[in-house]
């Protein structure tokens, strides 16, 4: 905990806070509940609320202020970054056992009661030596519980006065009675000198899918008694889970066969879809634009959406298109290539990114969104975290922070953007000046030429 505090330190020093922005800049605010007081690093999974009163494109108008009212470090990370991922350990239970006998260890074997799931409820062995102090001992860990290959074991024990630097074999089974060996890497270790300890729990294993873990210590005499085990499991392939937004045309050209839809917010759309009712084929494309004045950009090629036996309850549908890249543009329009059969809904899909800040500054923090002049800062976020993960392992991640309930600020006089008076001046003085040689030009006139006497 200590080495951490101090790595947070560091990125704390290294990240200046943002320049000051006004709470009252903002639409309005989410309370942020900290899981972890002592996280220091924290992330929010963005909600539909945030996305739908975001206004900047680049989602700058996210920041998150201190219980002082001043800004921290904070970035918006993608979905697929690995910080997005949860944790995956898993405590095992386990057995003390006494170790096969060295001169007929194919006698050795495990008697238990199993239950339906093939978890261990008892378990005694035959054809092994006496359990008795000093005695050679097994670890049996009952891994039925794992759906994920193995990649790590983590084995904790208490504290200790000697040292202790002891080797693991670890051998797999799906059925207590054959073994086959894993590649193991790393060594339990612990040390302690001039008041400080080294401590190794970790047992990196060559990946495996497996009922049971028997753990042999490669020596004896050493005092080791582990008091929990655990598993550390390869992380799931990154569901594509998606959130949907469904819309309605707001404006259509039946004779143009164009149907446009606006987009409430700055959503990370990556798929689309289009829905039709009754059975249906049409040729669509896909266009989008930021601004009612902008051009349409073309983001889907044309495809055909269909839908077949709508009436049967088991339709059979096109799926949805991927976009290239994510875009946030508010105005989206479909154009179908020949006539159309009632008013088609356009489905965005979109994957929820996630906010990581830095408890700087104190408690409570909070979420705001929604403005038109305050935006975050850039910061070195990215690189800081990347920093953490390597010094504290690939597993590491920021803590869980949840927004809690909304509350209004300025409200939608946040978005109004104050009247930029440059053009006016600036006219007003090549009127002014103007004015200026024209008077002096009517003066010049009304002197006449000048005399020469």
């Amino acid at each position: 905990m200590l080495r951490f505090a101090l790595l947070l330190v560091l990125v704390a020093s290294a990240t200046p806070a943002p320049a000051a922005a006004p709470r009252d800049a903002f639409v309005g605010e989410w309370p942020l509940v900290l899981q972890d007081a002592d996280g220091g690093a924290y992330r929010v999974t963005l909600a539909r609320e945030v996305y739908a009163q975001a206004s900047d494109p680049r989602l700058r108008d996210l920041v998150v202020f201190n219980a002082a009212d001043e800004a921290v470090a904070a970035e918006v990370f993608p979905p697929q970054a690995p910080l997005a991922r949860p944790a995956r350990e898993l405590e095992l239970p386990w057995f003390t056992l006494p170790a096969p006998d060295a001169r007929d260890g194919d006698a050795w074997a495990v008697v238990g009661e199993v239950d339906a799931d093939g978890r261990l409820r008892r378990v005694e062995t035959r054809g092994g030596g006496r359990l008795g102090r000093g005695e050679a001992v097994v670890y049996l860990v009952d891994a039925s519980r794992t759906r994920a290959p193995i990649t790590a074991l983590e084995i904790d024990w208490p504290p200790r006065e000697a040292a202790l630097d002891l080797g693991m074999r670890v051998e797999a089974s799906e059925d207590l009675e054959h073994w086959d060996p894993v590649s193991v890497h790393g060594r339990l270790v612990e040390a302690v000198r001039a008041g400080r300890n080294l401590v190794q729990r970790r047992l990196e294993l060559e990946p495996v899918r497996t009922r049971y873990l028997r753990l042999t210590p490669a020596a004896l005499g050493t005092g080791f008694a582990p008091t929990t085990i655990s598993a550390g499991l390869a992380p799931e392939p990154v569901a594509e889970a998606r959130e949907w937004e469904t819309l309605d045309a707001a404006r259509s050209d039946p004779d143009a066969a164009t149907f446009d839809f606006e987009l409430g917010g700055r959503f990370p759309v990556d798929r689309a879809d289009v829905l039709l009712p009754g059975n249906s084929a049409v040729e669509w494309t896909l266009e989008s634009r930021d601004g009612e004045d902008a051009s349409w950009r073309q983001r889907l090629a044309p495809w055909v959406a269909y839908r077949l036996n709508a009436r049967a309850g088991d339709a059979q549908a096109s799926g949805a298109q991927a976009i290239n890249g994510v875009v946030r543009d508010r105005y989206w329009r479909l154009r179908a290539r020949g006539p159309v059969s009632g008013t088609p809904q356009l489905r965005l899909g979109y994957r929820p990114e996630v906010l990581v800040f830095l408890a700087q500054g104190p408690a409570p923090f909070a979420l705001a969104a929604g403005s038109a002049t305050a935006m975050r800062a850039d910061t070195p976020l990215p690189r800081l975290i990347a920093e953490l993960r390597q010094r504290e392992g690939a597993d590491w991640q920021p803590a869980v922070a949840e927004p809690g309930p909304y509350r209004e600020l300025a409200g939608a006089r946040a978005l109004q953007r104050p009247r930029d008076w440059t053009a006016w001046i600036l006219w007003s003085v090549l009127v002014a000046g103007a004015l200026v040689v024209i008077v002096f030009a009517v003066h010049l006139l009304r002197q006449g030429p000048p005399r020469f006497d």
